[in-house]
């Protein structure tokens, strides 16, 4: 061991279990996972942590450090997935097994192309799995590099509000993170690294921008007709998997006089880096995500910020999150072999259900505020934070505590620096509408003109909009947003009736509001449209969804959604579509999430062979 491990500082960070797991595992020591070492109310959390050090100098880590690989033993990860979990069901432990570290695969050529539209999180993923599966891959990234909204999204402050390892690959794996929660720039460059680790750049070309879908019955192809530099390119594929995403076309209100203002106008997700923002008079409509990571960072350098905020967010204490990671943590994850696997399935344990069973409506409930008792009592928590950091500004406290059910919107990460912005001299939060825009600024409903040189959205995307800027066409040249009609839908979030061989990733209905991590469901996804092509491989010809599975999808989805708090009528969010329908959401626990993609249901999806009649899979 190179260095002294501070075990005592690196276990008043990370949770003991997970630690207690890996070197379970390692040494093949059952004693390890007893129940009684894991904190509960009768046994204190230090106590646990004085056990841990005492295990962890007997195995003699100063002395020489733990074996890279684990001894010869009988104990399996079930036994430890069970310690750390509680759980022992077997469909469980296949659905968590997925999240302990594993390998994409080998591949064996299997003939097929297949397009990948986008070079993000899903693109990314995609890539990697199919081009493991034998499948030859071409990956269109209109940016010039990979990384997809963290390559596009790169205003101040931009970081993640999920716990970061379980926002990473379960074929790729960091040892550590920086912070507790990663910087767009960390994020960035997790992706970066991994596209590169797998050779991906030899198979993508940047700069291409779809422009237009065919589906060619003749041939079973999708023609593909994309520009590079204004040069028009077109290409056939067997396959295409649409990964372009739910966040990448910004949202501005459509605002009365927005262009007459004499000033600057920049979106988040198009920031300027030479944005004139010192000492000059700055307005930020949203608290969002994007705002409350943005407005701390403005109003640092502004003369004036003026916040102008349609709805207060709900915040989640979180003292950690902006800071970074203890070296004494991060020098046990790199030490004891392991441990990063089961610390990142420790988080994502943790955030397979996480509130989503606060957010179930509960039937005769009536108080507008909350949808059930056990989401009342979240409120009052959540309240209560509140309250304490706005206690001195009262007359902020009646503009910050939100008016409607907690899990309605996602919740925000906050460490203090929400209260400590809004309180600060240059900030206004103003609540009232916005009129119009002016040539000087912005006019509010009450008449009242602000005066700004800078104005800043952070409002959003056109989420419900997905293939934004792409004709597709199916089955007999319908195209695919005239056959959604304003509302997009997808089975599994992936087929859609009349498009054969079209695998959407990060499509309708699988965001999260609660729980989950997005790249799991981003795997879970690819996984889906693995098992379709491997249909196609061994049989040849086409696979796609029937209209009946497809509506009958959509009827489950939106029974799902009315039962969750981002549900109700009453709410607005963007989870919903200009009909008022909930189309990004995922409603249910990612078990079942995970069940039904890997599962190909009988009856639901029709194989074209090239030479036989349908049949259903």
């Amino acid at each position: 061991m190179e260095k002294e491990l501070d075990l005592r500082s690196a276990l008043n960070v990370l949770d003991p279990r997970p630690v207690l797991g890996a070197l379970a595992l390692l040494t093949g020591d059952r004693s390890l996972l007893d129940p009684a070492l894991q904190p509960t109310a009768d046994l204190a959390v230090d106590t646990v942590r004085r056990s841990l050090a005492a295990v962890l100098a007997a195995e003699a880590i100063e002395a020489g450090g733990l074996p890279e690989t684990p001894a010869q033993h009988d104990l399996s990860i079930e036994e430890v997935v069970t310690f750390l979990t509680g759980q022992s069901d077997a469909q469980f432990h296949a659905l968590l097994r997925t999240h302990v570290r594993q390998s994409p695969g080998t591949p064996a050529p299997t003939g097929l192309r297949v397009g990948i539209i986008g070079g993000g999180l899903s693109g990314i993923a995609s890539a990697i799995r199919l081009s493991a599966d034998g499948h030859a891959v071409h990956i269109l990234e209109r940016d010039s590099g990979f990384g997809g909204t963290w390559f596009q999204n790169d205003y101040p402050g931009c970081r993640l509000d999920t716990n970061n390892f379980t926002y990473t690959y379960s074929f790729a794996q960091p040892d550590t993170w920086p912070n507790f929660y990663s910087t767009q720039g960390e994020v960035l460059t997790y992706l970066e690294d991994v596209a590169a680790s797998h050779h991906l750049q030899a198979s993508t070309t940047f700069g291409a921008t779809v422009r237009r879908c065919e589906w060619v019955e003749s041939r079973r192809v999708w023609q593909v007709d994309y520009d590079v530099e204004g040069s028009a390119h077109s290409e056939e594929f067997d396959a295409v998997v649409s990964a372009v995403g739910q966040l990448g076309v910004p949202r501005i209100p459509r605002l009365t006089g927005i262009d007459e203002f004499a000033g600057t106008i920049v979106h988040s997700n198009r920031w300027a880096h030479d944005l004139p923002v010192a000492g000059k008079r700055v307005g930020v409509v949203g608290t969002g995500a994007t705002g409350f990571q943005i407005i701390p960072e403005l109003a640092e350098d502004a003369d004036q910020l003026v916040v102008f905020q349609r709805s207060a967010p709900w915040i989640s204490p979180t003292p950690e999150y902006r800071q970074a990671m203890p070296q004494a943590a991060l020098d046990l994850l790199v030490e004891l072999p392991g441990l990063s696997m089961w610390y990142r399935f420790w988080q994502f344990w943790n955030s397979v259900e996480g509130r989503l069973g606060l957010t179930e409506i509960e039937a005769g409930w009536d108080d507008p505020r909350s949808v059930s008792s056990t989401n009342e009592s979240l409120r009052r928590t959540l309240t209560e934070y509140i309250e304490a950091q706005f206690a001195d500004r009262p007359d902020l406290l009646q503009k910050v505590v939100p008016d409607y059910p907690p899990g309605s919107k996602r919740m925000l990460r906050d460490d203090g620096n929400w209260a400590r912005t809004l309180k600060r001299p240059n900030v206004r939060l103003e609540t009232d509408s916005i009129a119009a825009v002016t040539q000087r600024g912005v006019r509010l409903v009450t008449g009242e003109e602000i005066e700004l040189d800078v104005l800043v959205f952070a409002s959003g995307f056109e989420a419900s909009e997905f293939l934004p800027g792409i004709e597709v066409r199916g089955r007999e040249g319908i195209e695919i947003h005239d056959f959604w009609n304003g509302e997009s839908r997808a089975y599994l979030g992936s087929l859609v009736p009349n498009f054969p061989n079209l695998f959407l990733v990060y499509g309708p209905n699988t965001n999260l509001v609660v729980n989950g991590s997005i790249m799991f469901m981003a795997e879970c996804s690819v996984d889906f449209a693995r098992s379709s092509l491997q249909l196609i491989d061994e049989r040849g010809g086409t696979v796609e969804v029937t209209p009946d599975a497809y509506h009958a999808f959509i009827d489950d989805m939106n029974s799902g959604n009315a039962r969750r708090a981002w549900g109700q009528p009453s709410v607005t969010n963007w989870y919903k579509n200009s009909a008022g329908a909930v189309t990004q959401v995922w409603p249910y626990s990612l078990l079942d999430f995970w069940e039904r993609t890997h599962t190909i249901t009988a009856g639901d999806l029709i194989v074209q062979s090239a030479q036989l009649a349908p049949q259903s899979a």
